[in-house]
């Protein structure tokens, strides 16, 4: 009883203010809070500092504090849990289609997706980590509904459509699949709900193009190409172990991994067009034509000589 006399009047100033803020508050019932007097005689004898018969201040109950996190993990959890779920809900509606045996599946991206025409490599980097959050899709009625796209480097290409799928595989995953395998890039694991800030990009973006300096420095070398207004697809070009391979540096080529069955170029016969022997004449064709099946058929014999008259 003594520890909570003090507490009360200890905290006296915020349990008014709760009073005040909630009129019918259970505190109100509080005795010693009806008498201000008595509350100001004793504020000067309570303290937080330890004293012969109190060598610490008590402080919040443990299990009161621990009950406090729960309520807020829990209001966490549940607002986590709804926004999923709302999420989820708008993916599913935007993104659902009928495959040919009449079964419902579902894409990464809407079916009329398109990349980004001439998209250069620090903005496909953005659309790479932080996808399109604020991506509109065209409504029957004619309006528009917002329905976000998850980053690029959760696409998966089985749910992709097909005018998508080659793009991406072909351009998109040899360039910042590069990129993302850069030794000190240090990005958050989990993304923020509100996507990567801009110095988060900017930073990464300055590791990964170092990265791709070390492995592929013959682009950075020619000064006639203009690598900043390069396309995806220019850069997978570029970068494609053939490229290297072919007109990389040294380094370049001692930094390219080892060979697999993606990047093996065929083995076999090379044939060539057989040529006739020059030796011999040569026939001069004609292509047979519907006419030449069909001949026209020849004209009627002119008719007999008439006698003449006695």
């Amino acid at each position: 009883l003594l520890r909570c006399l003090a507490s009360v009047v200890h905290h006296s100033d915020w349990i008014l203010r709760k009073t005040a803020e909630f009129p019918g508050h259970p505190f109100t019932k509080i005795p010693i809070i009806s008498y201000p007097i008595l509350l100001n005689d004793l504020k000067p004898l309570v303290t937080i500092e330890k004293t012969s018969t109190m060598q610490s201040a008590t402080g919040i109950p443990p299990h009161i504090e621990a009950a406090a996190k729960t309520r807020k993990l829990l209001e966490m959890c549940t607002e986590t849990l709804q926004a999923v779920q709302n999420q989820a809900t708008q993916i599913r509606d935007a993104f659902i289609y009928t495959d040919p045996t009449g079964q419902q599946k579902f894409w990464d991206v809407p079916e009329d997706f398109r990349f980004p025409l001439n998209t250069d490599r620090k903005t496909g980097w953005r659309l790479w980590l932080n996808g399109l959050p604020n991506n509109q899709v065209l409504l029957e009625d004619g309006t528009t509904k917002c329905h976000p796209i998850a980053p690029f480097s959760k696409f998966n290409t089985s749910r992709l459509p097909n005018a998508v799928k080659q793009a991406f595989r072909l351009h998109w995953i040899p360039v910042f699949s590069l990129m993302g395998s850069a030794p000190g890039l240090d990005l958050p694991a989990r993304r923020p709900p509100t996507g990567y800030t801009g110095e988060d990009l900017d930073a990464a973006f300055t590791i990964t193009t170092a990265h791709l300096k070390s492995r592929a420095s013959y682009i950075w070398n020619d000064r006639k190409k203009r690598t900043a207004t390069w396309s995806v697809s220019t850069w997978a070009k570029h970068l494609r172990y053939s490229s290297i391979e072919k007109n990389g540096t040294a380094s370049d080529k001692a930094a390219l991994p080892e060979r697999t069955r993606y990047n093996t170029p065929r083995e076999g016969d090379k044939r060539t067009r057989q040529r006739s022997n020059l030796e011999t004449p040569r026939v001069n064709r004609r292509r047979v034509t519907a006419q030449d099946m069909n001949p026209p058929a020849p004209p009627p014999p002119p008719p007999p000589p008439v006698p003449p008259p006695p």
